[in-house]
């Protein structure tokens, strides 16, 4: 099994790193693994840049 290599977005404001993923197939929710903590979390919808 491979894991592809996903650039990581760092956000000025909060200075968290957003991480482009796929949505759960299981859960239809997108779910992400946290870097400082090693946890998976889910993170909400990717909203519009306005």
């Amino acid at each position: 099994m491979t894991t592809k290599k996903v650039a990581a977005v760092r956000n000025p404001t909060t200075g968290s790193y957003t991480v482009p993923v796929p949505k759960s197939a299981r859960t239809g929710r997108f779910v992400a693994r946290s870097a400082k903590t090693g946890r998976i979390m889910v993170v909400p919808a990717p909203k519009k840049a306005s």
